[in-house]
């Protein structure tokens, strides 16, 4: 992804400085890092685009809010687990910066997501409907389930009262009515493909996302650049479409 995002951020005319150490896990060269904070050839409104590992990412985030740089992240695996996100938040706020993260910064899979929202509500009204999402990634990625299929779990466990549990991958029993599963696969070289499905005896319905390449997702990190510039607080990719899309819609 960031090889992809320093491409698209180039050809839209960003001027890009590239920080890449230890195969992109730049808190292992945390004095560089700091050194290049500190650097006063840096424009002072330069955004700090975080494409790392989680245990990185939240050593990093300690120096940008400490130099006062606003910061656009696609690291994953960390903001799944409420107490880091909580302490995430609590580190920008005090400092008065700005984040914006997102597990996946694709508009296709935003639309997804604003779908999933929609027919999730439904059918958890209509009732008697099951659940479940299945999602499928390259062999190389680092996390699983995905940020994406965590994404839409929690979308659906918000709309449909009989969800109130995630179970990751299988089952040593029979599955329980109010567990949510996510099946990951990891295998070839697959972009990303996310399907959630929802059966009731008699029909399924699946809402489904393929990712084709990874320059749609580096397309839509880089238009959240200019969302995230100046903005004090902590944002999702979410936050980033209502204000750029939907506000237009409505008016």
């Amino acid at each position: 992804m960031g090889s992809a995002f320093i491409s698209e951020a180039t050809n839209a005319g960003y001027s890009v400085s590239v920080f890449d150490k230890a195969n992109s896990d730049i808190a292992y060269d945390m004095d560089g890092l700091k050194l290049r904070l500190e650097n006063p050839t840096w424009t002072p409104g330069a955004i700090i685009a975080d494409f790392t590992l989680p245990d990185a990412f939240m050593k990093n985030i300690e120096l940008y809010t400490k130099y006062g740089r606003n910061v656009l992240t696609g690291t994953t695996g960390w903001f799944a687990d409420a107490k880091k996100l909580q302490y995430v938040k609590d580190m920008v706020n005090e400092a008065g910066t700005g984040l914006i993260y997102a597990g996946n910064y694709s508009l296709g899979v935003q639309a997804t997501y604003f779908a999933l929202n929609a027919l999730s509500d439904f059918l958890g009204k209509v009732g008697g409907f099951d659940s479940y999402i299945i999602e499928e990634h390259h062999i190389n990625k680092a996390d699983s389930p995905s940020g994406t299929a965590v994404e839409m779990a929690k979308t659906i466990m918000k709309n449909m009262p009989n969800k109130t549990e995630i179970l990751i991958g299988n089952s040593d029993g029979k599955i329980k009515p109010e567990q949510l599963q996510i099946l990951s696969s990891r295998f070839s070289k697959v972009f990303g493909t996310h399907t959630a499905a929802f059966e009731d005896s008699n029909q399924r319905i699946e809402l489904s996302h393929r990712s084709d390449s990874r320059n749609h997702f580096a397309q839509g990190a880089v238009q959240a650049i200019e969302f995230i510039r100046g903005k004090k607080g902590v944002f999702t990719m979410q936050d980033f479409i209502r204000e750029k899309f939907l506000e237009n819609v409505r008016k």
